[in-house]
């Protein structure tokens, strides 16, 4: 071992150290005493290992969001029980790292953000995101690159440290981070608006009504996997190449430009003998304005007991 000096407010880590349950407790409920008549929402709990304390905290101050952090070997071990128990998830990326190694880092992160989806928790990253924007007005590309990553990850928040809490620059820091995320985010939406066509790819063994008035919508998927399906539209042309499908049905109908519902009921209930003579269900797709790149505007299951019986 080296001598040194252990600087006020500075911690040491100890690697895959495993900290007492019984003085952690203590501790915490110690602290929770002092601020529980403040009008806080939530804490965050450091270094939870398991779900001991996890349980006793919840039950004492059942109203609080509790934020546990996965930090050491023993918390990341019992990852699962933790995500599950908790209110939101933070991976303390400097402590994590200090406690099980740089070589782990990734590794057990992308384990914890997994785990934390598959649970649907919130998951909170920090320590050292946007590091370059502490001593500069715009941050490097290895920090854009790390913001982007978590973005797809789908984290719910980047937690800002010394960016922000000992930067000259920390109002830029926000200004800049709140620009991006704005622009990041229109595209997302936009690229969302286009994701029904991989829904209904996934569609397999089911019966699909398509409502498409020039048939662009039919031409952009893949339908092969598909029990059936039956298509309205106005492309006679397409009307005589899906009669060649073994799977695949096509009646030439007017779109009408007003009472939609009234006519999507009516040849339902005219064509049910084709739409369920296989399944008593069906996904019914209705693209209302008919463009090439449209997209469906409306996706629905219907079912044959919704025309028995009705004149």
């Amino acid at each position: 071992l080296q001598n040194f000096v252990l600087k006020p407010k500075k911690g040491l880590n100890i690697p895959f150290s495993e900290y007492d349950n019984k003085l952690q407790e203590k501790l915490y409920f110690t602290n929770l005493k002092k601020i529980s008549k403040l009008n806080i929402d939530c804490v965050g709990l450091r270094f939870i290992q398991n779900l001991s304390i996890l349980s006793k905290i919840k039950k004492k101050y059942p109203k609080l969001i509790l934020v546990s952090k996965i930090e050491n070997f023993l918390g990341y071990k019992n990852r699962k029980e933790i995500i599950k128990y908790s209110d939101t998830i933070m991976i303390d990326r400097g402590d994590l790292s200090a406690e099980v190694g740089l070589n782990k880092l990734f590794k057990f992160s992308e384990n914890i953000i997994e785990d934390a989806k598959k649970a649907g928790t919130p998951v909170i990253v920090a320590t050292e995101n946007l590091n370059s924007l502490i001593t500069n007005t715009q941050p490097t590309k290895s920090d854009i690159v790390n913001l982007e990553y978590y973005l797809q990850k789908k984290i719910e928040f980047m937690m800002l440290s010394d960016e922000t809490a000992t930067s000259n620059y920390a109002k830029n820091t926000i200004r800049w981070l709140r620009l991006y995320l704005s622009k990041n985010k229109f595209q997302n939406k936009e690229r969302q608006l286009l994701k029904i066509e991989n829904l209904i790819s996934n569609i397999k063994n089911e019966t699909v009504i398509l409502f498409s008035k020039k048939g662009h919508f039919y031409e952009k998927l893949n339908f092969k996997n598909l029990n059936n399906l039956v298509l309205f539209t106005e492309n006679r042309n397409l009307i005589k190449k899906i009669q060649l499908k073994y799977n695949s049905v096509a009646y030439y109908v007017k779109f009408p430009k007003k009472y939609l519902y009234d006519f999507l009921y009516k040849n339902l209930k005219k064509y049910q003998s084709s739409i369920f003579k296989s399944n008593n269900k069906a996904y019914l797709i209705n693209v209302v304005f008919p463009r090439k790149n449209s997209r469906a505007n409306s996706l629905s299951i219907v079912e044959k007991k919704d025309f028995d019986n009705v004149k």
